[in-house]
């Protein structure tokens, strides 16, 4: 029951009104990024459970800098012209980058404290999270993001994060209850 909230959740949020609706083409790739994020949090918390939460953390973050470094050698002119010609795209990626960093190392510190499972179910919140966010910014910051706000909308995007809400915390109950403990 869980998973079907999520995914009827995730496809409501997906769906464009045309002249019949079409599922967006993003729908496959978040499934597919979701996936790999689960992946992600098993095997951080069984290197979490294995060595102190900070080593954890730096290498888990570790290896970005170095897969950085050899898309610049391989590509720098690129890297070089996105900077030129997108200096405040560059500097929120750098701003959305540090609080990213932020929120790991709260996420470490918790999976090292607690179980994976309770963790990432609380870690389903962030699409309440993401629509308050998104929506203040919207309404006060538009220049910074500007999100349709109709009311047909908000009750599309509100009914879709309460199902993935629900979701997440089903299965997180459903596989803490059947599994136990980590």
């Amino acid at each position: 029951i869980g998973m079907v909230l999520l995914l009827i959740g995730s496809l409501i949020v997906s769906i464009e009104k045309r002249e019949s609706f079409k599922l967006k083409k993003a729908s496959i790739l978040v499934i597919a990024s979701s996936f790999f994020f689960a992946v992600d949090g098993i095997l951080y918390k069984f290197m979490v459970d294995r060595i102190d939460p900070a080593s954890a953390f730096f290498w888990s973050q570790a290896i970005f800098p170095v897969i950085f470094a050899v898309m610049v050698v391989f590509d720098g002119k690129y890297f070089v012209e996105v900077i030129k010609n997108h200096r405040k795209g560059v500097a929120m990626d750098i701003v959305s980058e540090f609080i990213s960093l932020i929120g790991r190392y709260a996420h470490t510190l918790a999976l090292a404290g607690g179980f994976v499972i309770i963790v990432s179910g609380i870690i389903g919140t962030i699409p309440l999270m993401v629509f308050i966010i998104a929506t203040l910014l919207s309404i006060l910051l538009p220049k910074i993001l500007k999100e349709e706000i109709t009311r047909k909308t908000l009750i599309q995007k509100g009914i879709a994060i309460a199902l993935v809400i629900a979701g997440t915390i089903l299965v997180s109950w459903m596989i803490f209850v059947t599994v136990g403990t980590h």
